[in-house]
């Protein structure tokens, strides 16, 4: 009985313990250091990029491509996102522009979902699978057929 009762409360703990582990990958403060699409990667901090072929091939000239290549990354070049350890998230994305609401990760599935504030009765929730690399948090913002990447790097623990 005692040893039954051992293993109960054993995995019991070892679920919590990982379950909380899991949950730390996400928590902290990450601001966007790339973007890759089908056509380009552009790293944010070093202001350096790559441009495919196809997408060079679009572009009569240099300084219209560099244009149009400049105000697609530079919204993502602008993210911030925060998770704290209550599921609380913060996402800026311009200067002034603030979302938050509450955040739920399914570590097995590597799916972070967030629900908006406000949103709760409508049921909106988006969902963005990820990967957690040392000090870094790889999205995938991909809609419908187009591919995109967000890598955050982490620039504060959580508390």
């Amino acid at each position: 009985m005692r040893l039954l009762l051992f293993l109960i409360l054993f995995l019991f703990v070892n679920v919590e313990v990982t379950f909380s582990q899991s949950k730390q990958v996400i928590i902290g403060k990450w601001e966007a250091l790339s973007v890759k699409t089908d056509f380009i990667y552009k790293n944010f901090k070093s202001d350096s990029f790559y441009l495919s072929k196809n997408y060079k091939t679009r572009y009569a000239d240099s300084a219209e491509m560099l244009s149009d290549l400049s105000s697609l990354t530079y919204g993502l070049s602008m993210y911030r996102f925060e998770f704290d350890q209550n599921d609380n998230y913060k996402i800026q994305v311009f200067a002034g522009s603030l979302d938050s609401g509450k955040y739920h990760v399914d570590i097995d599935s590597g799916v972070v979902s967030i629900i908006p504030n406000g949103s709760e009765k409508l049921k909106i929730k988006v969902d963005y699978k990820f990967k957690a690399i040392d000090n870094y948090l790889i999205f995938d913002m991909s809609e419908n057929s187009e591919f995109i990447e967000l890598t955050l790097q982490r620039v504060a623990t959580g508390t």
